[in-house]
């Protein structure tokens, strides 16, 4: 018994470390898709004034399309860690209540 204590403590520790690190993906990748977005705005501008080559400009635009896609993937995988963290511990973070595990099972 005392051992899938220490196995649930350690899940539950796990689970609050990748939450926090999935979190700080979020935000990184937030800050590429702008970036990308930024630049290949600045790219199609370019192309438009004839200063920059259609090469380029594609290249623009699949960084920005992969940049948005990365960021897509860091949001799901954010909020996959969050609720496997609600799930483990039974608590809804929302609204500072705990969960009865009959709540989850009809949800």
């Amino acid at each position: 018994m005392e051992q899938d204590r220490q196995n649930f403590a350690q899940a539950v520790a796990t689970q609050v470390t990748l939450y926090a690190m999935m979190q700080e993906q979020v935000k990184l990748s937030a800050s590429a898709d702008s970036i990308a977005s930024e630049k290949y705005e600045i790219a199609r501008q370019r192309y438009v004034l004839g200063n920059l080559s259609i090469t380029d400009l594609s290249i623009a635009f699949a960084e920005k399309d992969q940049a948005k896609r990365d960021y897509v993937l860091a949001l799901r995988d954010f909020w996959g860690a969050y609720y496997e963290l609600r799930y483990l511990s039974l608590y809804d973070f929302e609204k500072n209540k705990k969960i009865s595990y009959d709540t989850l099972a009809t949800n």
